[in-house]
């Protein structure tokens, strides 16, 4: 017998031991019980023995001293939602036959539809702001959302109650100044957006609508065109809406009901134009 034949006797015999000593017993626990009430008493016990606790004590103080806070909490989170799972089924259902399928489904239930705190607003957090302002220089990712030509620069003058000609025949007291004209303005957008394209560290992403609706189609800002071509970028085009026949389904895929959402409309493609929707892969599957 070789090493690598023995290493996999081994592994074998230590399963083999781990279901004879371990979790038989446990069965045996569990076919015993009367109610709810005691089958989670001795699901509790077994856990506990078997050293679950004590393995999630040490994921999360690992990842505590890798400076990883949002890792640190999954299992804390796992484990109280495991446990108010318990006490209400114990709660509710504690006093009668205890049925294992039905309590199986019921936590895989619970834990699907439990609220988990999300990442720390320190570890990560989205920012909403507009190009026309000063940013803050910390960012990682910056998403430049609807740059066209026509907010790109922003052809928009100031309207006031003077023009530029009568702005500059006005004398005001000392110490006192009326807003930039339009011309200044105007020649100030390139520095703001540039500003704005130098707050991440990491990425900078260009978006903008290509229907700008009346049958019209708007233009890509001049500034995003620059860049485009010094750096040799490749203009990648998302549809608001899934096609039955398309397979690359990733720019689709986000929360629950988002992704649902766009399974249903590739769904409805396929029924009214006889489309298959499935593919290898990441696919929408219609029915």
């Amino acid at each position: 017998m070789t090493s690598a034949d023995q290493h996999t006797y081994d592994q074998i015999n230590g399963i083999r031991r781990f279901v004879r000593d371990t979790l038989m017993p446990f069965y045996r626990q569990l076919d015993r019980v009367n109610n709810g009430r005691e089958a989670a008493k001795v699901l509790v016990t077994f856990l506990t023995n078997c050293g679950v606790t004590d393995q999630l004590l040490v994921w999360r103080d690992r990842a505590i001293e890798a400076g990883d806070l949002s890792q640190a909490s999954q299992p804390e989170q796992t484990w109280q939602t495991f446990c108010n799972l318990l006490d209400e089924y114990v709660t509710i259902l504690g006093d009668r036959v205890f049925n294992a399928p039905d309590f199986l489904a019921l936590l895989q239930a619970g834990f699907e539809g439990a609220n988990y705190s999300q990442i720390p607003s320190t570890l990560d957090q989205v920012t909403i702001s507009e190009s026309g302002i000063i940013q803050m220089n910390n960012r990682k990712i910056t998403f430049m959302i609807g740059a066209t030509d026509k907010s790109m620069p922003d052809t928009t003058l100031p309207s006031h109650l003077l023009n530029d000609k009568d702005r500059q025949k006005l004398v005001l007291p000392e110490g006192e100044y009326l807003g930039d004209d339009g011309i200044l303005t105007l020649q100030g957008e390139p520095y703001l957006n540039y500003m704005a394209f130098m707050t991440p560290s990491e990425r900078l992403i260009f978006s903008y609508p290509i229907n700008a609706g009346d049958d019209a189609q708007n233009q890509l800002s001049p500034y995003v065109a620059r860049i485009q071509k010094h750096f040799n970028l490749e203009k990648q085009v998302h549809h608001a809406t899934p096609k039955a026949e398309e397979t690359d389904v990733t720019t689709y895929v986000g929360t629950k009901r988002a992704t649902l959402r766009h399974l249903v409309q590739a769904s409805n493609d396929s029924r009214e134009r006889s489309v298959s929707s499935v593919h290898r892969g990441n696919t929408f599957t219609s029915h």
